[in-house]
């Protein structure tokens, strides 16, 4: 509408100009000529400070899985970019997902929370500019700049026992546990074992209770794995 009112404007002026001999001619040459200068104006301001318009926040929410496959680690994989820190995250939504998705960092900001859920998931607000109302749409519509983009923000919200791991890091992680496998059985069950001879020293009833023993076991299990974790991730932090 607003291209219409441009060109039809601008040859009314210019018919009016040329071909003008009463007072009322001319009157329509200056009525055609504010026309056409508002018209104009207008365009520029919708397209440069998007006059005419508003901001539409939609939310969309999906669930996580593991970026990266690892056995028994659930993993947020991203790639620094530039030397401003930023981060390009890549991720799964679902387990049959082949190819990891990734946001990005042109108007994107991604943010890593931790949540006391067990469900690690993908928080997306994505903010474009829309026609306030029909008016202005039937004004500007032609533009084309409806549900033009205008930012993003990503939140991703994991729980405790996710890693957030650059792509080298998970690489890193990847060749210490392989390194570590062919022991790793027998190192826990050493641990668990010394642990439990300084709990029988402690309390020498816990030799007869069978049931006892076996609670001790899968905490001392989980404690040294979680102890293992913590190491290599150290080491790959450096």
């Amino acid at each position: 509408m607003i291209v219409i009112l441009v060109i039809l404007s601008v040859l009314l002026f210019a018919f009016t100009f040329i071909f003008a001999k009463s007072t009322w001619q001319y009157i329509l040459t200056v009525i055609f000529g504010i026309v056409f200068i508002g018209s104009v104006v207008l365009m520029e301001m919708n397209y440069a400070h998007h006059f005419g318009m508003e901001k539409e926040t939609t939310t969309k929410e999906v669930s996580l899985v593991s970026s990266a496959d690892a056995e028994n680690l659930k993993i947020l994989l991203y790639q620094p970019v530039g030397t401003k820190g930023d981060k390009v995250y890549l991720y799964k939504t679902t387990p049959t997902q082949k190819k990891v998705s990734q946001t990005g960092t042109d108007h994107v900001t991604n943010t890593v929370k931790t949540t006391d859920t067990d469900k690690a998931t993908l928080e997306t607000k994505t903010t474009r500019w829309v026609y306030k109302d029909s008016f202005y749409d039937l004004l500007f519509g032609i533009s084309g700049n409806n549900k033009e983009f205008d930012s993003r923000k990503n939140t991703f919200y994991l729980p405790s026992d996710w890693l957030e791991l650059s792509t080298d890091q998970a690489k890193k992680l990847g060749e210490e546990m392989s390194a570590k496998k062919d022991t790793l059985e027998a190192d826990i069950k050493k641990y668990v074992a010394d642990k439990l001879k300084e709990e029988i020293t402690k309390d020498p009833s816990i030799a007869t209770n069978k049931d006892k023993q076996t609670e001790l076991s899968k905490t001392y299990a989980k404690e040294y794995q979680e102890k293992m974790m913590s190491d290599i991730l150290k080491n790959i932090s450096k």
